[in-house]
């Protein structure tokens, strides 16, 4: 168990959920600032919301964006949920695998986080900011051209 003050807590648990939104939106390629105001407001609500139990933010986030999805009637709203519970398993695999590694390497039988525990929220971003970018250059044209093809799945079958 990674115990984190208050503040830490709460910026790596925000950054968590919005940068899960974002990268879905890299992915889908809805992406703009009214999008991102609204994801970054979403994000809050879900962090703000007193749950027993943490993981229900992510069917929250489920919710949300398939909500978002059914809202700006998108073609491809099955598909896009398909996506967005892939891009949140890899994304929250990753980000537990990064907090656990620096937190054993980093902060591990220290007595005093309150400096040492904001690598924790540091490393998600970085980890978020390099899977972004692999998912801008490699995943997203892939996407984009299997969403087109299942308008149209003839060339599918082929």
């Amino acid at each position: 168990m990674i115990d984190l003050t208050l503040p830490q807590a709460f910026v790596s648990d925000f950054l968590n959920v919005f940068e899960l939104i974002i990268i879905y939106r890299l992915v889908t390629g809805y992406l703009n600032r009214k999008i991102i105001l609204v994801d970054f407001l979403a994000s809050l609500v879900i962090i703000c919301v007193p749950f027993l139990e943490g993981s229900l933010e992510f069917p929250l986030i489920m919710i949300h964006l398939w909500l978002f999805d059914r809202k700006h009637d998108r073609p491809q709203i099955i598909h896009n949920n398909i996506i967005a519970m892939c891009t949140i398993i890899v994304m929250i695999s990753l980000t537990d695998l990064g907090d656990h590694y620096m937190y054993e390497i980093f902060l591990e039988g220290r007595k005093n986080i309150s400096l040492l525990g904001w690598i924790l929220p540091i490393t998600d971003l970085i980890l978020t900011v390099i899977v972004g970018i692999l998912v801008i250059l490699f995943i997203a044209p892939k996407v984009r051209e299997v969403s087109i093809q299942i308008l149209n799945p003839v060339p599918l079958w082929k």
